[in-house]
């Protein structure tokens, strides 16, 4: 695309170019990436300064692969954070289908877990209004299929989705 074209990448023994309405950014990471787009959609001229040959090699390459939707931050109340988390979510979602895509994440509650069922349905009831995405009790019965659970004092199961990438790739698409 045009946009693409005025990101620079400067690799570490480059020197930099002095362009009008630029704008440097110091590491190739999925972080520098979205900024590079962002500014060059701005439609500013970017430089991105890098120590590796590629985007995306050193910690955005060592990420837990989640594009979360936030669901931790309902518990402290930082409803306006999980909103734009999902809604970053949904844009990459949509953007990038063939790199970022739902997955089924589930949440056992055991006799010792901290957080009671009721409180995990909650907190999942209001996630689903925000995300547009249903959660469900995973029935007794069906316990044992799922892998490696152990079911001993297990008390309930939830199912969520949230989503999963492939951080090198999006990074470089990015």
């Amino acid at each position: 695309t045009p946009a693409v074209s005025k990101i620079v990448w400067v690799k570490e023994t480059q020197e930099l170019k002095e362009l009008p309405e630029s704008l440097i950014i110091i590491g190739g990471g999925i972080h520098g990436a979205a900024v590079a787009q962002a500014a060059v959609q701005q439609g500013l001229q970017v430089q991105v300064l890098e120590q590796f040959p590629q985007p995306g090699m050193a910690t955005s390459s060592k990420s837990s692969k989640l594009i979360h939707g936030g669901l931790r931050y309902l518990e402290t109340g930082q409803f306006k954070l999980v909103r734009e988390c999902l809604d970053e979510r949904r844009y990459l979602l949509k953007a990038y289908p063939d790199l970022v895509r739902l997955v089924p994440f589930q949440i056992p509650v055991y006799t010792n877990t901290s957080r009671r069922p009721w409180k995990i349905r909650l907190g999942l009831a209001l996630y689903s209004l925000f995300s547009r995405k249903s959660f469900h009790s995973v029935a007794r019965k069906q316990w044992p299929q799922l892998d490696g659970l152990k079911t001993e004092n297990l008390q309930a199961v939830f199912q969520y989705a949230d989503a999963q990438t492939d951080d090198k790739k999006l990074t470089r698409r990015i």
